[in-house]
């Protein structure tokens, strides 16, 4: 077993409270300084990492539901993983979407 019961209560919640306050700071600085084309590298940057994130937590479930261990094991790197991809592949492509909106009125002008 990798860890018990309780350690996965704490790192599910660590986990999630880290990821819904990262990713509301995120999205606020997103939604206002993509839209006045600032920051682009940080905005960009940023769903990309908690992609990559997401696909190590999703194979690190995959090995551990593989390799037979607990419930509560393998559920929280399954969960924060699939959580972490299907929120920020979305949020990716739109905020890029974005961007390239305010490069297309700025060329415009």
């Amino acid at each position: 077993m990798w860890f018990e019961a309780q350690t996965a209560g704490l790192i599910g919640g660590i986990a999630g409270a880290v990821i819904g306050i990262g990713g509301g700071i995120w999205g606020i600085m997103a939604g206002i300084y993509a839209r006045k084309g600032k920051f682009k590298t940080f905005a960009l940057t940023l769903p990309v990492v908690a992609i990559g994130l997401g696909i190590v937590s999703l194979c690190a479930g995959i090995v551990a539901l593989a390799t037979r261990q607990p419930y509560h094991v393998w559920y929280p790197l399954m969960l924060t993983g699939v959580i972490l991809v299907a929120v920020a592949v979305p949020n990716y492509i739109m905020v890029r979407k974005i961007y390239a909106k305010f490069e297309e009125c700025k060329n415009g002008e």
